[in-house]
């Protein structure tokens, strides 16, 4: 089977992507009767897929010591990205994803680094911009330290000189 270190990191890898709202489409395999409307009517998943697999079938496949070599892990992997790619139009949102968790989950395999996330999916950084007042407070505190300055005001003297 599988070396130890491969198991874990993989199955930690699969259990942060269930945990990822992003990669809870791949949780399991679509059911075969899914389909979705296209220009020809409708698509059917398992017409267009020849192997549906989820993160679900490969945790099971991982812990059952069903893989041999971690190649097969790999090909598991690509194979969920493959189907995305095979089923949704071409640019979709949802095969960006797969691309992703796939990277990912073939980083762990590999015990390699995760790739960061795309910035996509990061959350926006809040608006740093202080309020009206607060600008106008600055501007009139800036103006007064010249003029302090210019006057001798504030600066310490020694008394009678």
């Amino acid at each position: 089977g599988v070396d130890g270190g491969v198991v874990r990191r993989t199955a930690a890898a699969l259990a942060a992507a269930a945990a990822d709202p992003r990669f809870s489409l791949f949780l399991d395999a679509p059911d075969p009767s899914y389909s979705l409307p296209s220009g020809r009517g409708k698509a059917f998943y398992n017409r267009s897929v020849a192997l549906p697999l989820g993160l679900s079938d490969i945790a099971r496949r991982l812990e059952s010591g069903y893989y041999r070599q971690p190649a097969a892990v790999l090909h598991d992997i690509q194979t969920i990205h493959a189907n995305a790619a095979t089923f949704n139009a071409e640019g979709s949102e949802i095969i960006e994803v797969a691309e992703e968790l796939a990277a990912r989950l073939s980083a762990a395999v590999e015990g390699r680094r995760p790739p960061p996330p795309p910035l996509s999916s990061l959350p926006a950084p809040l608006p740093q911009s202080p309020s009206e007042s607060e600008e106008e407070e600055e501007e009139e505190s800036e103006e007064e330290k010249p003029a302090a300055a210019a006057t001798g005001a504030g600066a310490s003297a020694p008394p009678g000189g």
